[in-house]
């Protein structure tokens, strides 16, 4: 998949590149006085929501710049998009589409977005975890969606052992849903632009 970018030519797909390289070499790779296999899967995890989140944000910030009926919304995104608190507004863009009734209407479009959005959170509360917790095993914020709501319960954190082969498997099926539900959310910006231009409005020009 060629992926474009908009400040330089590095495709993040190479992130993605980069994790299975290492999920199918890690017995190479593997020193048990240096480099353990959790050390490896902490990384992939990392690699994988990488990959996910600026191939997502990149494809958005495209598809923005064709819109001209509201130039000034377009433009606080994409400066939000590359801001101090990138991950959770990328997150709730795509959240607010999924929730947007007029953009949903087809049950398979709102599918693909909700699929999206629950495999970048998935993949982000990894990485954050591969990245910051080091206990054993590593607690990973998660959500639990009730009619597209996030909802509280007893039990908000998942314990997952970074390993285990299963934990990297689960990653990168979340990683090839969001790949092959892009063209999806593609269509909805191209399509839509009233009312994407709304939840711009509504998102940041208030602020």
């Amino acid at each position: 998949m060629k992926t474009p970018t908009s400040k330089s030519n590095f495709n993040p797909e190479e992130f993605k590149n980069l994790a299975m390289y290492l999920k199918e070499n890690k017995d190479n790779i593997h020193n048990p006085n240096e480099i353990s296999i959790e050390c490896i899967n902490r990384v992939i995890a990392g690699r994988l929501y990488y990959s996910a989140f600026l191939i997502l944000r990149e494809t958005i910030i495209r598809e923005l710049s064709n819109y001209s009926n509201c130039p000034k919304e377009v433009n606080y995104f994409k400066d939000a998009l590359l801001g101090g608190s990138v991950h959770n507004t990328l997150l709730k863009f795509i959240e607010k589409i999924r929730d947007n009734n007029n953009l949903n209407q087809n049950p398979e479009l709102r599918e693909a977005i909700s699929q999206i959005y629950n495999s970048l959170d998935c993949l982000k509360g990894h990485r954050v975890a591969a990245d910051y917790d080091l206990s054993i095993p590593t607690p990973v914020k998660i959500k639990t969606n009730s009619n597209h709501k996030t909802v509280k319960t007893n039990r908000d954190y998942e314990e997952i052992n970074f390993e285990k082969t299963r934990v990297i498997k689960k990653l990168e099926r979340k990683y090839n849903l969001i790949i092959e539900s892009l063209s999806k959310l593609e269509g909805i910006l191209r399509k839509n632009k009233n009312d994407v231009c709304k939840i711009l409005r509504e998102l940041w020009v208030k602020k």
